[in-house]
């Protein structure tokens, strides 16, 4: 990789570069040539970006649970209340 132009979509270049550096797991970059790890965007509520690299969320989060931003499981354990199991009573 010798430019920023080959810097190919799920990662980014920072000047200088000779190799694109991934994009975090929980996060995606569906664009080429972006040049900083904020070039990666937040995997929206509702999908889940399980890997490095991702060029697009790697799906929709299973049934019976829910995602906010930046999960990293179809299925994610509670934690502090921002995703996990549909609480009972509810719909997810």
């Amino acid at each position: 990789m010798s430019t920023l132009n080959d810097c190919p979509a799920g990662f980014y270049c920072p000047a200088g570069s000779t190799t694109p550096t991934a994009c975090n797991a929980g996060t995606y970059n569906d664009q080429t040539n972006m040049k900083a790890a904020s070039d990666c965007k937040p995997c929206p509520g509702g999908k889940y970006c399980a890997t490095a690299g991702l060029a697009a969320p790697t799906g929709l989060c299973a049934a019976g649970y829910f995602c906010t931003k930046n999960a990293i499981s179809s299925a994610p354990a509670l934690l502090a209340g921002f995703y996990g199991p549909c609480p009972a009573g509810s719909y997810c």
